[in-house]
């Protein structure tokens, strides 16, 4: 097990089942439904056997046949990386970073959060008592009674909509919280009232930022000068002055 996983900010879900139940089928169609919501959903496939990916002859392949720790191949709108051990917690956690949730395909064996994937007999991949089993996927079986018992949610694998309601709830309960604030100017009076107070289409600067700022944020803060007087801005209720 690759040990930076247990250190990664980024939330992340496995998906861990026997070969042919349809793991990546149904990743597949959770990513469409996270990119119609843009949302840049990352993908990890964790291969417990060799892989190839690039073709002999070819010239990365032969540079890299040479002894090259890490080769990266680019074109106008991607680009590759291959790399050694050595650098895989720099060059994986670096790539994946960039998005705001991953789906791992593999880790069964580990302790981190996963859906189950039963196959066509019912029959688990993992023992019953497993870490980290936050959902059961089957084909039509049913759950083990000790899932029931434990109220763990069951889902067909083709009821998409409920395992991404599902996989997306996940995702946001275990996002960090985020905080924004709306830096305030001084009582500059040049354009006849306070810069911070001046409107355009009929909502000031700073009213518009926290608008848009509560959009994205769990909260959002006015920072000013303690004896400036806001209390022009009229269309912000709530909003605690730090």
């Amino acid at each position: 097990m690759d040990g930076y996983w247990e250190q990664f900010k980024t939330p992340f879900l496995c998906f861990a089942g026997f070969s042919g139940v349809g793991k990546t089928t149904l990743i597949e169609r959770l990513v469409t439904r996270f990119h119609e919501e843009h949302t840049r959903i990352g993908y990890y496939k964790h291969d417990s056997h060799r892989f190839k990916m690039d073709k002999a002859g070819k010239d990365t392949a032969r540079v890299r046949d040479a002894g090259a720790g890490i080769v990266v191949i680019n074109d106008p709108t991607h680009f590759g990386v291959l790399a050694d051990n050595d650098f895989k917690q720099r060059t994986v956690t670096h790539a994946l970073e960039q998005c705001d949730c991953i789906l791992i395909e593999g880790y069964k064996q580990s302790p981190f959060n996963k859906i189950v994937f039963l196959d066509a007999e019912g029959k688990l991949p993992i023992p019953s008592d497993s870490p980290g089993i936050r959902a059961i996927v089957h084909q039509g079986t049913g759950a083990p009674e000790p899932f029931i018992e434990q109220g763990i949610p069951l889902f067909h694998r083709d009821e998409i909509e409920k395992i991404f309601d599902f996989v997306n709830g996940h995702f946001k309960r275990c996002a960090s919280e985020l905080f924004g604030a709306v830096f305030v100017g001084g009582q500059s009076t040049r354009m006849g009232k306070p810069k911070f107070s001046l409107t355009y289409d009929g909502i000031s600067g700073t009213e518009k930022a926290v608008k848009l700022l509560s959009k994205f944020c769990n909260k959002v803060f006015l920072s000013s000068r303690a004896d400036l007087d806001m209390g022009s801005l009229t269309k912000i209720n709530n909003v605690e002055r730090i």
